[in-house]
């Protein structure tokens, strides 16, 4: 078990946009990109650098989180701010969504242009 001044340390720690990238996989644009749509906002030093507090990085992983069960970066903001909701109710509602729109089996529920001969990515490989 750490000790707490470990854990302090690390609540206190922050993070330059490149060591956050190589530590989540995903490139310096990427941060940029949520940083300019207002998704995670950094905080900035005085020459204008970002800096990302521990709360910017669970922020983060939750914005991974909602992306991997292919939520829409808006969607995930609307649902993100929403202190009311929890990221168990927002994945729920996602999948309920999913269910609605592609049916059973990962088919289309609805017919028309965009739909045909595609699967829900969900399903894709998962028997039918």
């Amino acid at each position: 078990m750490r000790s707490y001044r470990a854990r302090i340390e690390e609540l206190d720690r922050t993070w330059k946009v490149g060591e956050l990238a190589r530590a989540t996989g995903l490139t310096i644009r990427a941060l940029h990109h949520y940083d300019d749509i207002g998704l995670l906002v950094p905080g900035r030093t005085e020459s204008g650098h970002r800096v990302y507090s521990h709360a910017d990085v669970e922020r983060l992983y939750r914005v991974l989180a909602l992306r991997g069960v292919g939520m829409a970066l808006d969607e995930i903001g609307a649902a993100l701010d929403d202190d009311g909701v929890s990221l168990m109710d927002t994945v729920r509602r996602h999948v309920a969504a999913v269910e609605r729109d592609w049916g059973p089996g990962g088919h289309p529920a609805r017919g028309g242009a965009g739909y045909e001969g595609r699967r829900c990515p969900a399903t894709i490989g998962a028997s039918s």
